[in-house]
C-alpha cells in the first residue's frame, strides 16, 4: 500500500484526537461516525467466546472469557479496518512524534490507554492536547501535575506524555503535520527527526561540558572545530612506531601546504 492511501486516515485521526484524548475504541468508533455517508453496519456480537475455535478442552481462565463485540468499519472508510488503525496508522503517527500513548489512572483504580495528539501550548512550548473533560478527573492523572501541563489544559497530563511532548522543542510539528498531509514519504520527514535528534544531543552534551557536569575526552579537548581534512591528533597515531608517529605532524602538514621548517622544533606541534 502507498503511503498517499494513508494520508485520509492521518487526517481523520488529527482531527479526532485535536479536540481530546480518546481510547483506541473511542478513537475507531468516532472516525466510523465522523464519516456517516458511508453508512455504518451495526456492531457484530460473537456468539461464542473465541475458544471454541481450537481443539481440546479449554481452560478455567478461557471458559470465563465473554463474548467480543467487534466494530466493523465500513467500506472505503480512511481507516479500513481496526487491525490497519492499530498497526498501520497510529504506529507511522507515533514514529513522527505526532501522537503518542499513555496510561491513565481513574480515582477507582482503572487504568486505560489513551492517544494524545502533540500540539502548540500557548506559550509556545509543546505539549499534548489534554483530552477530556476537566470535570472528569478519570481522563487524566493527578499525581502528574506540572506548570507545563496546566499551560495547554486546565487537567493535568500524564508525565510521559509531557516528557515526549518536550523531547523535541524544535521540532515545527504544524510544518510536520502539512508536509505529511501533502505526500512527502515518512521515511524522509524520519530523517529529518533523526537531524533535530542528534542536533539537540550535542546541544546538551557541549551544555553539560560548559558547565561542568561532564569532562571532555582527550579526543575532544583535541579536535577543533574547522580542523582541515587529514589532520590527526595524537590518539589517531597511536598505532604507529615512535618514529614515524614524530614525523606524522610535518607530514600532514607540508601536504596540506604549511609544513614545518626542517630543525625548528620550537615549532614541532603536538595535537
Amino acid at each position: 500500500m502507498s503511503h498517499r492511501q494513508l494520508i485520509p486516515a492521518f487526517r481523520l485521526v488529527r482531527t479526532l484526537l485535536g479536540g481530546q484524548a480518546r481510547s483506541f475504541q473511542e478513537l475507531l468508533k468516532s472516525g466510523i461516525e465522523a464519516v456517516p455517508e458511508l453508512a455504518p453496519r451495526e456492531p457484530t456480537v460473537e456468539t461464542e467466546p473465541k475458544y471454541r475455535k481450537f481443539k481440546g478442552k479449554p481452560s478455567k481462565r478461557m471458559k470465563k472469557l465473554k463474548p467480543v463485540p467487534e466494530t466493523s468499519v465500513p467500506e472505503g472508510h480512511p481507516f479500513v479496518s481496526g487491525a490497519f488503525l492499530k498497526h498501520k496508522v497510529l504506529p507511522v503517527l507515533e514514529s513522527q512524534h505526532l501522537v503518542i500513548k499513555s496510561m491513565v489512572l481513574s480515582p477507582s483504580g482503572t487504568r486505560s490507554w489513551r492517544w494524545h495528539l502533540v500540539q502548540a501550548a500557548p506559550d509556545g512550548h509543546w505539549a499534548p492536547s489534554s483530552g477530556g473533560d476537566p470535570s472528569n478527573p478519570s481522563e487524566s492523572d493527578p499525581s502528574s501535575s506540572t506548570p507545563s501541563a496546566s499551560s495547554s489544559s486546565s487537567s493535568p497530563l500524564p508525565q510521559r506524555v509531557l516528557e515526549a511532548a518536550t523531547r523535541l522543542p524544535n521540532l515545527d510539528r504544524d510544518s510536520h503535520w502539512d508536509r505529511l498531509l501533502s505526500g512527502t514519504h515518512p521515511a524522509l520527514l524520519a530523517a529529518d527527526i533523526r537531524q533535530i535528534e542528534h542536533e539537540n544531543a550535542a546541544a546538551k552534551k557541549e551544555a553539560r561540558f560548559e558547565k561542568g557536569f561532564s569532562r571532555r575526552t582527550e579526543r575532544e579537548m583535541r579536535s577543533w572545530e574547522g580542523r582541515e581534512p587529514g589532520l590527526t591528533t595524537r590518539l589517531e597515531r597511536v598505532h604507529l612506531n615512535d618514529r614515524r608517529a614524530r614525523a606524522r605532524p610535518e607530514k600532514e602538514r607540508r601536504t596540506l601546504g604549511f609544513g614545518l621548517r626542517e630543525g625548528d622544533p620550537s615549532r614541532r606541534l603536538e595535537f
